[in-house]
């Protein structure tokens, strides 16, 4: 007699087929099922109630979180390329409107979200978030913290070449209003400690406009950080005069290295 199947080996069968078939689908093919995958989930999203949202999310949650402890370090890294790459893959196809759309989504949900939780709910989720980002800002190299901060500037000063007056107006407003309840928020040692922070880092910026560096090399002062001060720094010498092809500073006197072109000697060989 055969051996009846269970419902697990059903269900294996049943997916090995739909990688066969997805494996050979077309990309028309793979568009259009994931557009009707999104229009019947939209469907389900629909018409469930609160609490059929709440369990499915804790499902899902709970699913993710065993996932992610069974995951190796190569393959979190794997998957984490993956997403990036999807992220990214999708970014490049969005218009401006469904750019625009995607980030209304995302704020309205982002704010939904911080209107339910609680004050220690909110509190654990900065707090989280200020372990991973530390935790990150540790791993990175130099390069690396250079190039994020050189994103960080041009993303800014993109999105303010972008913005109207009104909306400049109202990004200002926002920050007034953000910074002024996180005064009210704070505690008076961590008033202190950020009053002290700005004063070292105002202290920093004077003296990197106003130390004398009049016969600093004869007067060395042990208690100053001269790395510190803008005059210190000259740049590198990549400059390449006009006339003699010597290399120079950025700062460095026009004509210096050869007498503005009355001096011509043999170019060395390296």
């Amino acid at each position: 007699m055969p051996r009846k199947r269970t419902q697990l080996s059903r269900q294996t069968a049943t997916a090995k087929r739909l990688r066969v078939l997805r494996s050979n689908e077309t990309e028309d093919e793979n568009m259009h099922r994931l557009a009707a995958q999104r229009a019947i989930t939209e469907q389900n999203r629909a018409r469930e109630s609160s609490v059929d949202r709440s369990q499915r999310l804790a499902s899902q949650n709970f699913r993710t979180l065993a996932n992610r402890q069974r995951e190796s370090s190569a393959e979190r890294s794997q998957r984490l390329a993956t997403q990036n790459a999807r992220t990214m893959a999708n970014r490049d196809r969005e218009s401006s409107a469904e750019r625009s759309q995607r980030l209304a989504t995302q704020n309205a949900r982002t704010m939904a979200n911080r209107d339910r939780e609680s004050s220690a709910e909110r509190s654990q989720r900065l707090a989280t978030q200020n372990s991973r980002t530390m935790a990150n800002r540790d791993r990175e190299s130099s390069a690396e913290r250079s190039q994020r901060l050189a994103s960080q500037n041009a993303r800014t000063l993109a999105n303010r070449d972008r913005e109207s007056s009104a909306e400049r107006s109202q990004r200002l407003a926002s920050q007034n209003s953000r910074t002024l309840a996180n005064r009210d928020r704070e505690s008076s040692a961590e008033r202190s400690q950020r009053l002290a922070q700005q004063n070292a880092r105002s202290t920093r910026n004077r003296t990197r406009r106003q130390h004398n560096l009049l016969n600093a090399a004869f007067t060395y002062d042990c208690t100053v950080d001269y790395s510190e001060l803008n005059d210190i720094d000259i740049g590198r010498m990549d400059k390449i005069c006009n006339l003699c092809q010597a290399k120079k500073w950025a700062a460095e006197t026009p004509g210096l290295c050869c007498s503005g072109g009355k001096i011509r000697y043999p170019c060395a060989q390296i």
